[in-house]
């Protein structure tokens, strides 16, 4: 419908409604927050007839100083960088290879089977028996002493991180060795030197008889958080 003078155009226009009185209440809330401006120095120099409320206000003369609402700080601001952790294989290399270097090429006599100092008697039996079931096995057939070191204990290592018990070593006799069962002496040497070793005994025929050692760790302790 066409409107006919100014006068039709004036009626067709919605009036603002007349803003109530304000209580007591609404009152001491304006006092507040007009203190508040001026204490951190905003302007209220603004236009409050097009803000809706004294709150809105004061988000957008915030908005003025930097201070980015929480909702909208994800399109304003970067999220901060992850810090960087070591893989959890990378440090136990790193641990094996620290083991490595601290475990001395000795020779021991007796080198049969070997008891930890503060390990019950009863251990060797039991290993004998059975009672932990062989759950991995290291073959160092072929390697070279400087190689071997650094896989037993790293092997080592790895089976007491993740909670295994009984291991196997198979090291070999060393009947096609020039100089004799190195190896086979050297492997025996080491495990004694790892504290988390308890004992070990010379494996049986059905696992390698004396090219072979079964080692009992110690339980791994884990920490409830």
């Amino acid at each position: 419908m066409a409107l006919k003078s100014f006068t039709d155009l004036k009626s067709q226009v919605k009036k603002r409604p007349e803003e109530k009185p304000l209580t007591d209440v609404e009152k001491a809330d304006r006092a507040l927050f007009a203190r508040e401006m001026k204490r951190i120095g905003l302007d209220q120099n603004v236009d409050k007839s097009s803000i809706e409320d004294d709150t809105d206000l004061f988000l957008k003369e915030m908005q003025k100083t930097g201070v980015i609402p929480i909702k909208d700080k994800g399109k304003a601001q970067q999220a901060a960088p992850r810090l960087r952790t070591e893989p959890r294989a990378a440090v136990q290399r790193m641990n094996a290879a620290a083991e490595a270097a601290n475990v001395k090429d000795t020779f021991v006599k007796d080198s049969e089977t070997y008891l930890s100092e503060d390990a019950s008697p009863d251990l060797l039996r039991k290993l004998r028996r059975g009672a932990w079931p062989i759950a991995d096995r290291l073959d160092l057939h072929g390697l070279r002493v400087s190689e071997a070191k650094p896989r037993v204990t790293a092997f080592l290592r790895n089976s007491h991180d993740v909670g295994l018990r009984s291991v196997i070593i198979v090291h070999g006799r060393g009947l096609n060795s020039p100089e004799g069962p190195v190896l086979k002496d050297l492997v025996r040497s080491w495990v004694r030197q790892i504290p988390y070793v308890m004992a070990y005994i010379e494996a049986g025929p059905d696992h390698g008889g004396e090219g072979a050692i079964i080692l009992l760790l110690a339980q791994k302790i884990r920490h409830a958080y």
